[in-house]
């Protein structure tokens, strides 16, 4: 059974991708505009060229396991091409590839990523406050060029490194809800597995009593419940054939049916008040549901005589006497699914026993009296 992706996950996923995407660029026009009115020749943009390189290399591999050898190797060069830049003041994007280089290490190696980022971006600060030691004029220029440089840097490695994680946690919440769906169906075929093949073994143990019980003295009716029972079988599994391709669906008269049958195996007088056309369509698979339960709870904790089956369009209520006495009031252990069931569908279960008589009224949609 394919699960289909919640549309949500792919809108937030398109969304970080985009955002993502603004980062990068507003990274390096940020970059290129510094470099633009800030670098004094060429020859200074060809100084700094080899370590921008290599933070480009950086940048590349963002998304895998960081590359130990060229995180050294970038940042061999790009700590000389820092004191260069402050030295001289000749070009501001000195600082870009250490700034790279930490904002990679604090992304990947470590847990409080705002706070380490904050300290490498005061290292670079203070890396390039040996431009004081000049008699430049705009020395303390060239100090703020280069931090706020490699601040930009920080900040965007650091906000991509958010959104990847989001990305694995939004992967994550993806397979765990496919999981569930998935838990969840197997769990909802099991319970209709349970509903189709628990009612009829309980029709069949006692169509194969009565059927052993008679086969001396009442040959010919001991051969009637033997082919009941065959042809019981056989339904059931045409039954859960049916459920395994998804095909199968309830209906109260045919469930009513082998409930009367099974009753009066049982030896039990039945009562049934089931006008015409009633329950309604739309109800008819859940209050078959409910029918087949009541019965085989029915069977499973009492010995009844009498029992009374009274459908309307939207309830149904099932009275039996043979119930044995309770210390406590009954509850709705054991019929608990059921009842989220009729819940789910506006209505409800309730139970009801005193002085052996037990009563199992259900309701569906608007809930009504019974």
């Amino acid at each position: 059974m394919a699960i289909a992706e919640p549309s949500t996950v792919i809108d937030i996923r398109d969304m970080l991708r985009t955002r993502r995407t603004r980062t990068w660029a507003f990274s390096v026009a940020v970059t290129v505009v510094v470099a633009a009115t800030a670098a004094s020749d060429w020859a200074a943009v060809l100084v700094v060229m080899p370590s921008l390189v290599l933070a480009v290399l950086v940048l590349l591999r963002v998304d895998e396991e960081p590359d130990r050898l060229l995180l050294g190797l970038t940042l061999v060069v790009g700590l000389p091409t820092l004191f260069w830049s402050a030295l001289t003041g000749a070009n501001p994007t000195g600082s870009v590839s250490l700034a790279v280089v930490a904002g990679v290490v604090i992304d990947a190696w470590t847990t409080r990523r705002a706070a380490w980022a904050t300290v490498a971006g005061a290292a670079v600060a203070g890396v390039s406050a040996v431009a004081l030691t000049t008699d430049s004029p705009d020395a303390v220029g060239t100090v703020v060029q280069l931090t706020f440089v490699a601040a930009i840097w920080l900040c965007s490695l650091h906000d991509m490194g958010s959104e990847r994680r989001l990305f694995a946690r939004l992967e994550g919440a993806k397979d765990a809800e496919r999981e569930l769906s998935l838990a969840r169906e197997r769990h909802r075929f099991a319970a209709d597995l349970h509903d189709i093949q628990g009612h009829t073994l309980h029709v069949i143990k006692l169509k194969a009593a009565v059927a052993a019980k008679l086969r001396t003295a009442d040959p010919a009716r001991a051969a009637r419940e033997l082919e009941a029972i065959q042809q019981l079988t056989a339904q059931t599994i045409t039954a859960a054939r049916d459920l395994a391709a998804d095909r199968h669906a309830l209906s109260f008269s045919e469930e009513l049916h082998p409930v009367v049958d099974l009753l009066d195996a049982a030896g039990a007088t039945i009562t049934v008040q089931r006008p015409d056309g009633y329950p309604a369509s739309e109800w008819e698979a859940t209050l078959a549901r409910v029918l087949r339960a009541a019965t085989t709870n029915m069977l499973r904790h009492a010995r009844p005589e009498h029992v009374s089956i009274v459908v309307g369009t939207d309830h149904l209520v099932v009275t039996n006497d043979g119930a044995p006495a309770r210390e406590e009031p009954c509850t709705l252990r054991g019929l608990d699914r059921l009842h989220r069931r009729l819940r789910a569908l506006g209505g409800g279960l309730e139970l009801r026993d005193g002085e052996g008589t037990f009563t199992l009224q259900a309701r569906v949609g608007e809930v009504r009296d019974c």
